[in-house]
């Protein structure tokens, strides 16, 4: 792993990366309380046992996933934020999504463009849309997405 971030050659695979997914699940804990719930951890018999209370999300996470998405599933897990089945995966690449849906089918996944699916069941519970613009800093496609989201937002 790269010490800085060289989008072209390290996928998103480096350290600045991991602390903007890192970041992004910390703002949310701090800033968007509505999306969050009380979970029992499941070694805890009752909440009086004062030991394994946590916050998990009570809406799905939405990814865009690309080559390293994995990574930000991985993140969410460790830090047991998911409830059963509350992510969902795109991306345009098909044969992408079989490996994931393969490795994962516990887990949601569409092979297209977002926008198209923003309206079908499996985007019905999404309440956290990842669509960091981390890749396009300073790119005015960026602006275009948010318009598109709109939708999505307003659901949420």
């Amino acid at each position: 792993m790269h010490s800085l971030s060289d989008r072209h050659h390290d996928a998103f695979d480096n350290p600045a990366k991991a602390q903007c997914r890192e970041g992004n699940l910390r703002v949310l804990r701090e800033a968007a309380h509505l999306l969050w719930e009380e979970a029992l951890h499941p070694q805890s018999l009752s909440r009086e046992e004062g030991r394994g209370d946590r916050l998990r999300l009570r809406c799905d996470w939405c990814e865009l996933m690309g080559a390293t998405g994995m990574l930000t599933l991985d993140l969410l897990e460790r830090e047991g934020v998911l409830k059963s089945g509350g992510f969902v995966g795109v991306d345009l690449d098909s044969s992408r999504i079989d490996g994931f849906r393969r490795s994962r089918p516990d887990l949601k996944w569409i092979a297209g463009n977002l926008y198209e699916y923003l309206h079908t069941p499996d985007m019905a519970n999404v309440g956290v849309l990842n669509l960091d613009e981390y890749g396009d800093v300073g790119s005015r496609s960026a602006e275009t997405d948010f318009p598109l989201i709109h939708g999505l937002v307003r659901r949420a």
